[in-house]
């Protein structure tokens, strides 16, 4: 009996096997890959069978530094969320490696994190601040080296005195070259240690900690309307009304940067996702590249986009989104008529969301505001208290932004510097407790 269900089994397997198939037995086909350092990932063919002819064909044509059989479906090199553009490594501070590493198309580097200085809350000697655990464990190192020398050089110098001072009292004269002799030793020993770790690795006192490589994040459909972060992560993108299509690593990584169109000229919609997977092509999304000191206005109601360089237009409507993120430096390069040579100065200053005092503000921003010299120096300090700051809609005036006047508050900015050049200074004053308020400097 066992042997007839031992036979029914044998019989099974073998009838399974026949009849499967034989795109199943088959290997699956894969994109060939091929990098090498100096000149980055490329794909030199589709179709393999196997990852070692996949092997055998970046060794014809000597790119033998990286390979990989990419699957259908699969993440290639193009896609890898490992290499950055200098765009894309500079927006999250971070360090652009500048050698072009095999497993990234030419173009996309590694980004390493960038170095963030610590505020000590005890100082190292004069050190107040750091760059990492790194730069702390060689402050440390500085000073306590510098300790010891100026240690060695004390006890050096009482070992003499006592020498000098023995008048032939052996054991004060004994004690005294014992203190010389050891300083000398000690020191010799400091010095020795310095050019040993020098001679073995010079890192080692340098101490740059070893860092890793930084991962880009892969945005998700809906949470974002800026067509860079869609494909620089490997989504393939579509204009709306035409067939052009654009997917990272199709071409050459540094030509391909430079072929992205700008803010407003192209709408977009996501077509494939990270893996080649269709998608609807609901989700739009715009391009936000524009010439230096622009910056790309999005309006998602209207579905128009452009490029604009005034403080006061990138705000039109509560609707809009501005690429690069409004900050203080940014808001800073839009200021216009800084010469004052018509007497009126036009100042783009950044407003965080938290002192923003209108309901309708939603997102930090930037404000545009207008100081008329001619009445300030009619009126004196005190007309700097007067500067409104204008907000995203004609209508929307933020006034008294920060009423404390803290130091980095704009208007208390305008006050202490006298941008307008009342005579005698103005300065930022308290009286009692009231509001704090611009004055003469001269009580006049």
């Amino acid at each position: 009996m066992i042997n007839r269900i031992s036979k029914l089994i044998v019989v099974f397997v073998i009838g399974l096997f026949l009849v499967l198939p034989s795109s199943l037995l088959a290997a699956d086909s894969c994109d060939c890959w091929c990098g090498k350092n100096g000149e980055g990932a490329q794909e030199v063919g589709k179709g393999y069978t196997s990852p070692q002819s996949c092997i055998d064909a970046c060794v014809t044509k000597k790119l033998t530094d990286f390979s990989a059989c990419v699957p259908e479906g699969g993440a290639s090199p193009a896609f890898d969320l490992r290499c950055w553009s200098p765009g894309e490594c500079a927006s999250k501070s971070g360090t652009f490696v500048e050698e072009q590493p095999a497993q990234c198309v030419n173009g996309y580097h590694f980004c390493k994190p960038g170095p963030k200085e610590v505020p000590l809350s005890i100082h190292i000697g004069s050190i107040e601040a750091v760059l990492g655990i790194g730069g702390y464990i060689a402050a440390v190192y500085t000073w306590l080296m510098g300790a010891a020398a100026v240690f060695a050089v004390l006890m050096f110098t009482i070992g003499a005195l006592m020498y000098m001072l023995s008048a032939g009292k052996s054991d004060l004269l004994a004690k005294g070259k014992d203190h010389m002799k050891n300083a000398l030793i000690g020191f010799v020993l400091l010095l020795s240690t310095f050019l040993i770790l020098q001679t073995v690795n010079p890192q080692t006192l340098s101490l740059q900690i070893p860092t890793i490589p930084m991962i880009r994040s892969i945005p998700v459909p809906g949470e974002s309307i800026a067509c860079e972060s869609f494909y620089d992560a490997g989504y393939t993108l579509q204009v709306i009304g035409g067939s052009s299509i654009y997917q990272k690593g199709k071409i050459d990584g540094a030509k391909e940067l430079a072929d992205i169109p700008e803010c407003g000229t192209t709408r977009m919609k996501l077509v494939k996702n990270t893996t080649g997977r269709e998608l609807s092509g609901d989700q739009e999304c715009y391009f936000t590249r524009c010439p230096e000191k622009q910056a790309c206005s999005i309006n998602t109601e209207k579905k128009t986009a452009s490029c604009v360089s005034d403080c006061k237009m990138m705000f039109e409507a509560t609707n809009v989104e501005v690429f690069p993120a409004p900050s203080k430096n940014f808001c800073g390069q839009l200021s216009k008529d800084l010469d004052g040579s018509d007497g009126k100065y036009n100042i783009c200053i950044f407003v965080p969301v938290a002192e923003a005092n209108v309901p309708i503000q939603r997102q930090s921003f930037c404000g545009d505001t207008a100081i008329n010299c001619e009445q300030i120096l009619r009126f004196g300090c005190r007309a700097y208290d007067n500067v409104n700051l204008q907000g995203r809609l004609e209508s929307d005036f933020v006034k008294d932004l920060s009423k404390k006047r803290e130091t980095d508050d704009p208007f208390a900015t305008f006050c202490s510097s006298n941008i307008c050049g009342v005579e005698g200074g103005c300065g930022v004053v308290t009286v009692g407790a009231s509001d704090p308020t611009c004055k003469s400097l001269t009580g006049s």
